[in-house]
């Protein structure tokens, strides 16, 4: 398995400034590697590879010798960065949706390199050894286990000028714990997660609480004059508040994942469209703010560490669906109630579909639909609620 473990930095003043130069002779590097595809391009119909780039590297240096101190790896994954941009330009193309040329770098606009093979090294005395800059200090919150193969190393600095370094490693695959039931887990925005089971987590909004202080702290950066020293500080004090919402939002996804994947034996969730819901801006800030997609590869990532199943369904239908008999019952996103006509069952809606993704995904293990051979109800034949409603439920069921 191919895991990452990130640690913060804390640089001296010196070592502060060779990675702050660091990044900007790589934006100009990317800029200046952008524009030269782009001219032989227009110019002379002539496309322009990334192994011609690199072996041009050699000349770079001679023409400016300021690119002598940045570790010759490093620079090649600033043209092979540049080289992934293009393929994804040209896939979109393929694709047929909004193409988005490549677009240059501005200032400030550069935040990390790597080092893909070579020019690192951890020490065991709270630093870590970068060619060019140093030895520079690491806090290792946790440990790196001794049997991890570390293969890349990315240097980077977030918005509010702190810098960090994250260590790509490869670990021996998890021994798989065996088969158990698998747990639905429908996403929501009343709830953030409703389980199978009936269990509910509540989103706790971060940003939401903090966006009237965020929009004080915005209405006095515009204030500022464009250039000053003061706009400058105050980008910082701007940066660290919303670095603090998604510190936030991170710590609270990272010990809700971890409980999900140690309380439960197998999990699944809904393979959502992300990117086209929040095409909604009536619900947008909603969904981002929740990190659906933050939590499912969070918890992808842990049950795979801990060998347990991790399963994506298809989401169609999955809270329209009566999870008890199977008949669809159609309801607008304002009905937060599943009333079903044909057994009478009742359920919270979002109960209903963690039920429907638990249903979807055990088919999917075992190749058909074991409506009847899951204990959904807490071992009662039928839900409470359709109990007293409808006796008729069980030859519906087994129908």
């Amino acid at each position: 398995m191919r895991r990452a473990y990130k640690y913060r930095l804390y640089p001296n003043r010196e070592q502060e400034s060779i990675l702050e130069t660091t990044l900007e002779q790589l934006r100009l590097l990317y800029n200046f590697s952008l524009a030269e595809r782009r001219n032989a391009w227009k110019n002379e119909h002539r496309n322009i590879s990334y192994y011609d780039q690199q072996n041009a590297l050699p000349d770079l240096k001679k023409r400016f010798p300021e690119y002598k101190n940045i570790h010759s790896q490093v620079l090649q994954d600033c043209l092979r960065r540049l080289d992934k941009a293009y393929d994804a330009f040209f896939r979109r193309v393929k694709e047929g949706g909004e193409p988005g040329y490549p677009r240059f770098k501005g200032k400030g606009r550069y935040h990390s390199f790597t080092y893909s093979q070579a020019g690192f090294k951890p020490c065991g005395n709270g630093k870590i050894r970068m060619s060019g800059i140093g030895d520079v200090n690491i806090v290792l919150h946790r440990p790196i286990p001794e049997d991890a193969t570390i293969k890349t190393c990315t240097v980077s600095r977030n918005r509010a000028n702190q810098w960090f370094v994250s260590l790509a490693a490869e670990v021996p695959n998890a021994v798989p714990v065996g088969d158990g039931q698998i747990t639905g887990i429908d996403l929501g925005l009343s709830n953030l997660i409703t389980l199978s089971s009936g269990e509910v987590t509540e989103p706790p909004r971060f940003l939401r609480k903090a966006e009237k202080r965020l929009k004080r702290i915005q209405r006095r950066h515009s204030r500022k004059v464009k250039g000053s020293s003061n706009r400058t500080k105050h980008r910082l004090i701007l940066g660290k508040a919303h670095v603090k919402v998604a510190n936030q939002r991170h710590d609270f996804l990272n010990k809700l994942s971890r409980s999900l994947v140690d309380a439960h034996k197998g999990l699944a969730f809904e393979d959502l469209n992300i990117r086209g819901m929040v095409k909604n801006r009536h619900l947008a800030k909603s969904i981002l703010d929740a990190s659906w997609g933050t939590l499912v590869r969070m918890t992808a990532h842990k049950a795979e560490s801990a060998g347990k199943p991790f399963i994506l369904v298809p989401p169609q239908y999955t809270s329209q669906d009566c999870s008890y008999c199977g008949h669809r019952v159609p309801k607008t996103l304002a009905e937060r109630l599943h009333r079903c006509p044909h057994c009478g069952i009742q359920l919270d809606r979002d109960h209903n579909a963690a039920i429907n993704i638990q249903l979807k995904a055990t088919a999917g293990i075992a190749g058909s639909h074991a409506w009847g051979d899951m204990d959904l109800y807490g071992g009662d034949t039928l839900p409470p609620q359709v109990q007293s409603t409808n006796q008729e439920a069980p030859s519906m069921r087994a129908g």
